[in-house]
């Protein structure tokens, strides 16, 4: 999967995740890379969750 991120100074496309961990409403989640990376990321930042495989 995808995340394009957006927090207003920085807009990227982050690649390769592979989990999504969400606590709660209005709790940031937590992103995981295939690489095993977290990312710590808001939720109000998130424009849009992208599936690869869709394309296939």
């Amino acid at each position: 999967m995808k995340i394009h991120y957006n927090n207003g100074k920085t807009e990227k496309m982050i690649d390769d995740i592979i989990a999504i961990q969400i606590i709660g409403s209005g709790e940031p989640i937590t992103a995981v890379t295939s690489s095993g990376k977290e990312l710590v990321i808001s939720l109000d930042n998130i424009e849009m969750i992208i599936d690869d495989d869709l394309r296939k």
